[in-house]
């Protein structure tokens, strides 16, 4: 048995990376959104001082990527903590495979429209580099 996962690094015709391997963590909870907006807000804190609060630096906005700013941040913390079906993505880089990122897709399960099936789900996804466990383990 190999000592070390395989790296996987493939580059495109512009030099960039089309596909790399690393670390996805994803939690999928049965459950409406309200119930641990604040989990996930403290999630993502955590996230981000483990990474570095300058590592995410792009959001998916309403038709393209928006730098993560100071304005970005309050529009995020928004969607957050006031909508009822709230979705995030935030990258590290948005061209090609990303190393950081993590990505939220909040679900109501009270919606009155009764927008609701039985395996619906909220999901907290965040992805790390190997790399970057590599330099934490040592």
């Amino acid at each position: 048995m190999n000592e070390h996962y395989p790296r996987v690094r493939i580059y495109g015709s512009h030099g960039a990376p089309i596909l790399r391997e690393g670390i996805t963590i994803c939690f999928y909870m049965h459950r409406s959104h309200h119930e641990f907006m604040s989990a996930v807000q403290h999630s993502l804190d955590v996230y981000l001082r483990a990474v570095g609060s300058q590592t995410l630096a792009w959001y998916a906005g309403q038709d393209d990527w928006q730098m993560l700013d100071a304005q970005g941040w309050d529009r995020l913390h928004h969607t957050l903590h006031e909508q009822s079906w709230p979705s995030l993505e935030l990258r590290d880089d948005p061209a090609g495979v990303h190393g950081f990122g993590v990505e939220y897709h909040g679900k109501w399960f009270e919606d009155p429209r009764g927008i609701q099936e039985p395996d619906m789900v909220s999901a907290l996804g965040f992805w790390l580099p190997t790399e970057f466990l590599e330099r934490r383990t040592g």
